[in-house]
């Protein structure tokens, strides 16, 4: 915290939003720490990322080792002045807590050791309520050697520990310490009104681990506050001394938990439900009567014993129903319910339907592509009243899927593995036997090369990889020779892993002295789409090597006595990431297999990997890391996403196989970003992973987001000609931010959106951004029917004030002293003052008419004007605009 704060007095910011500690920072007993502070660009609502890093100075190694992260947060601009103080001091009706034995008794018990400067803590005293809550005080001191250090410091780091000492030993980490001991792990809002104290008085509230706390000095003068302080146990060993194995690599674990019911929920009427089977939405749209504002679709289960072939049936079926739901504007604004009976894994005692489990998968997709469009019901049992409470709850509660079970409403979510959970029933899966042959298919493509080359030294000596070209694959037989190398004996088998025949010919040719002992399921191709537009060809190709060849080593493999069967399945089954509808379709499939598997008793895991950086040496790693283009990068950096390097990928899976989970998530999070997006942005999959950032704006930052209807009534006042600048502005504002831009001025408003670098991904969430903002529903093919940001403008211009025509007068014209005009006037100075440098733009042509009403002329010229920063024209609006 004090590193954070000391980089933050470099770039004036003097509150930190938020810091995030992912790993203590141990000295070594030889040698130095190299110690690193990164403070990021400022972002458009002020704040300022920054990170603490460190790495050992290298004594005795030739190179440094690598930087770790340490902690993560935002820093911003303190706004706030303290309303309170601490001047009535000792504190009334409290009773006090001996602390003469305090650190040799009770902090020393919880295996922490204080010496020196750290013992801090001289007096406590607690204040009890009727409720149960409590209140703690304490007054803490640096002794004699140390408090001529605390000038050094904007808060001494020994003086705040010892601030903290008198939280942790009152009531408000009861039921998180457990008696091991607990941490700091995240702080938001600290604001540093003195620096330099010595002393401090402390005053700490809250529970359950959440604690908010004040610091004064002896005159009672705040020194800081903390909004709020989380912390969490320390596990029962030392492993987090060592941190995570790479900065952001997380292995997350989804269970379904009851849902977090509104206090107000509202039962939507003018349902349309046909019942139990096909839903025509061609029937629907053709009605004289209008659409009503939920209608729900009941995926139908395709019949038969082909697995494979009822999953294309399912496919086929749900995306044909999506593309005339989501292309017919009579659709656009009512809500589609796609229930499903037991699609899903929920319970260790679900039998998810596979079929309806891929359609699922593709829905999620559709989801993200088309926020606020579809909702995701699984069912139970097919009562259609507790389906309207689920429909009217999740929609209250912002939920995008949920699962009704046994009558009670649950909704997923993403939390770091700690063991076997019941929704996930357990893994049969047990270490392989290293003389048996393990089974990499996709073995010759970077992730099976890189796994193959992290099997082979960790002991496994028979590996068989599968791939289409077999030995023909370039590099295959320096591939060979390095394994080789690592003790490994290897068979490079020729086949197509969709074809079944290939599969049982592959089997068959595992020699008898090293049976087949481990499955690894790795082969996978992209052929990504929006769900409205997918063809046939492109669902099959995603189809055959995941879904078809999952189902064939499941088959043939059933009989054989396994160690472990493991899938390379993807986060995009489980987030259902937008243009990947039929990726996310196929893992979807495989993370229903394996839980089938696991019921079954069979071995079984499902990895949902995120993206895996490429390998050195390669430009892709299964299809998806060398392809990614600058926008690609930027969306995936504005979501918190990060590519997996081989290094953490593989630590994961090491990690992921000693789970008894049957799912789990290894992905790349930067958890900062991640709260950094707030409420709306975070994926409700994450929401008890990483709590929102608290977004703090200074006296002159933005107001709060202008809604739709603001926008409609603001732009209808104007001139066509202000009207089309001001919506120019918004349409390539977004551009920019679609496309990682640091703003819009590089934006040509001429341009091409292909010149740009628009692809359909980066085109509907432009798409999903104007609508957002403007109200409209705009197609999906937006930037294709409108090829360039000037021309895009004029047509939302039109859309958002038609009736704009006519307000020449307000910018240009003869102009009338009213408070209207004034009103209005005020409105845009604020709204411009806190936009883009564009926008002053558009605020001269009223001022100039306003300070004419007003029979007066400016004290700056126009030329002046125009140029003018946002202090001057503060300073000009009070001078000129201050009586009116």
């Amino acid at each position: 915290m004090e590193l954070a704060l000391a980089a933050g007095e470099h770039v004036g910011c003097d509150l930190l939003e938020q810091l995030t500690v992912e790993a203590p920072l141990v000295l070594p007993e030889h040698g130095g720490v190299s110690v690193q502070v990164v403070v990021g660009n400022t972002e458009e609502t002020g704040r300022r990322p920054v990170r603490v890093y460190s790495r050992p100075e290298g004594v005795g190694q030739a190179e440094p080792g690598p930087w770790r992260s340490h902690a993560f947060g935002y820093l911003g601009i303190r706004t706030a002045t303290p309303d309170t103080t601490l001047a009535h001091w000792p504190p009334r009706d409290v009773r006090e807590i001996p602390v003469a034995d305090v650190y040799d008794e009770v902090v020393e018990g919880r295996h922490f050791r204080y010496e020196g400067a750290f013992r801090g803590l001289r007096t406590l005293w607690q204040r009890d309520h009727p409720d149960g809550s409590s209140e703690m005080f304490a007054e803490v001191a640096l002794p004699a050697e140390a408090a001529g250090d605390a000038k050094r410091y904007s808060l001494h780091p020994a003086l705040l520990d010892a601030a903290l000492h008198a939280v942790g030993l009152g009531p408000q980490l009861d039921g998180i310490d457990e008696g091991s001991g607990s941490m700091p792990f995240s702080w938001s809002g600290l604001s540093l009104f003195r620096a330099g104290a010595s002393m401090v008085r402390v005053h700490a509230t809250g529970g359950n681990g959440d604690v908010a706390i004040t610091l004064a000095d002896e005159t009672g003068a705040t020194v800081a506050t903390v909004d709020s302080l989380v912390f969490r146990p320390l596990p029962a060993d030392e492993s987090y001394l060592l941190g995570p194995a790479e900065d952001g690599a997380e292995l997350l674990a989804q269970d379904w938990v009851p849902v977090r019911r509104p206090s107000t929920v509202d039962d939507s009427d003018g349902w349309h439900d046909p019942g139990i089977g096909r839903l025509d939405l061609a029937t629907l749209a053709d009605a004289e009567t209008p659409v009503p504002p939920v209608v729900v679709l009941r995926p139908s289960r395709p019949a038969g014993d082909d697995v494979t072939a009822r999953v294309r049936a399912a496919l086929t079926e749900l995306t044909g129903h999506l593309r005339v739901w989501l292309t017919d504007q009579r659709f656009a604004g009512s809500l589609l319910v796609v229930r499903t009976e037991r699609a899903l894994g929920v319970r260790a005692d679900d039998e998810p339907d596979l079929a309806l489990s891929a359609a699922y998968g593709l829905a999620r997709s559709a989801q993200n592509e088309y926020p606020g469009r579809l909702l995701l019901v699984d069912v139970d049992e097919p009562t259609d009243t507790a389906l309207r409470d689920a429909v009217a709850v999740a929609s209250a509660a912002r939920e995008p899927q949920v699962a009704l079970r046994a009558g009670e409403l649950l909704v997923p979510r993403l939390h770091r593995d700690d063991g076997p959970a019941e929704s996930d029933g357990g893994s049969a899966a047990r270490t392989p036997d290293p003389d048996g042959t393990v089974l990499i298919t996709g073995g010759l493509g970077s992730l099976g090369r890189s796994l193959a080359r992290h099997l082979a030294s960790r002991g496994a000596r028979r590996l068989m990889l599968l791939s289409r070209r077999g030995a023909e694959s370039p590099g295959a037989a320096e591939l060979v020779a390095e394994l080789g190398e690592l003790g490994a004996h290897v068979e490079l088998a020729r086949g197509d892993v969709a074809r079944r025949d290939d599969v049982a010919r592959v089997l068959a040719e595992v020699p008898a002295a090293h049976p087949l002992t481990a499955v690894v399921h790795a082969a996978g191709v992209l052929d990504d789409g929006m769900v409205e537009s997918l063809t046939d060809r492109q669902v099959e190709n995603v189809l055959a090597p995941k879904v078809d060849g999952a189902w064939h080593l499941h088959e043939l493999t059933r009989e054989l006595d396994l160690a472990a069967f493991t899938c390379f399945s993807s986060a995009a089954g489980v987030f259902g990431t937008a243009g990947q509808g039929a990726y996310a379709a196929a893992n979807a499939f495989l993370d229903a297999l394996m839980n089938q598997r696991a019921a079954a008793g069979l071995p079984a895991r499902s990895l949902g990997w995120g993206l895996w950086a490429p390998d050195s040496g390669t430009s892709t790693t299964d299809g998806m890391g060398g392809g990614l283009g600058a926008a690609d990068r930027a969306r995936m950096d504005r979501t918190g996403i990060r590519a997996l390097t081989v290094e953490q990928g593989l630590a994961l899976w090491d990690t992921a196989t000693g789970s008894d989970r049957v799912h789990l998530v290894p992905i790349g999070l930067d958890l900062v970003t991640v709260a950094g997006l707030g409420e709306e942005g975070i994926s409700p999959l994450l929401r008890d992973l990483v709590r929102p950032a608290r977004r703090r704006r200074s006296a002159r930052s933005a107001a709060p987001a202008e809604s739709p209807a603001d926008l409609a009534c603001r732009l209808g006042r104007l001139s066509p000609s202000e009207r089309d600048r001001q919506v120019l502005n918004l349409v390539l504002g977004h551009i920019a931010a679609v496309l990682g831009y640091p703003s819009a001025d590089g934006v040509p408003a001429d341009g091409p959106f292909g010149d740009l670098g628009f692809d359909s991904l980066s085109s509907v969430e432009l798409r999903n951004r104007l609508n957002a903002a403007t109200g409209l529903n705009l197609p999906a093919t937006l930037v294709f029917d409108h090829p360039t940001p000037a021309i895009l403008a004029a047509h939302l211009g039109t859309e958002i004030a038609p009736d704009a025509a006519g307000a020449e007068e307000l910018a240009d014209g003869p102009a009338e002293r009213g408070p209207d005009q004034l009103s209005g006037l005020a409105q845009a100075v604020e709204e411009a003052l806190a936009g883009e440098h564009a926008q002053r733009d558009a605020l001269r042509g009223q001022l100039r008419a306003a300070l004419r009403a007003l029979d007066g002329e400016p004290g700056l010229g126009v030329d002046e004007l125009s140029s003018a920063s946002v202090d001057q024209l503060y300073a000009f609006v009070d001078r000129e605009l201050g009586d009116a």
